[in-house]
């Protein structure tokens, strides 16, 4: 199925194009703006109950990866886009830490498995496929953090799903 979407020209034409051809930011997109060294958690999180991802959630920032990986700036992101306010993107949320990725999140398996937490995650997956995560390292992760957020921004007209404070 092609799902179409319409774009008003200059001139005041109606041009329609396929969804996602305008203006799609996904995950690699906005990390190779700033880094050619990005590198990917392994694993993903597809979990479909509130204990197999409170699981999933603890193991996947617990690789040896995830425990290295420091003073980083990084995205999660899933398979499928998601229509968002203006386009679609991957990105489902845009983060940064000093602290590994380990020490960052393995602490909060737990709430995010919780009942209103999860009910978002299971959504993602359920529709846009599992959640994965790339980062890349850098000197200043919270400059390179708002940096990427403002980008996201003014490709989408918004944040990411899950950068919103519920």
């Amino acid at each position: 199925m092609l799902i179409y979407c319409s774009v008003i020209l200059s001139h005041g034409a109606l041009s329609r194009s396929p969804l996602g051809t305008q203006n799609n930011m996904n995950a690699i997109d906005i990390l190779k703006k700033f880094s050619l060294s990005i590198k990917q958690l392994e694993g993903q999180i597809d979990a479909q109950s509130n204990s197999e991802f409170e699981c999933q959630f603890r193991e996947f920032f617990s690789t040896p990866t995830a425990k290295s990986a420091a003073n980083c700036a990084y995205v999660w992101y899933t398979q499928k886009p998601i229509l968002r306010l203006k386009d679609s993107s991957d990105i489902i949320y845009i983060g940064e830490t000093i602290q590994s990725l380990h020490a960052r999140y393995s602490r909060y398996a737990a709430v995010e498995a919780s009942d209103s937490n999860f009910a978002r995650y299971y959504h993602i997956i359920s529709n846009f496929g599992p959640i994965k995560v790339y980062y890349y390292e850098c000197d200043k992760p919270k400059d390179r953090e708002r940096e990427m957020l403002k980008m996201y921004f003014q490709n989408h007209l918004e944040i990411p799903p899950l950068n919103r404070k519920s």
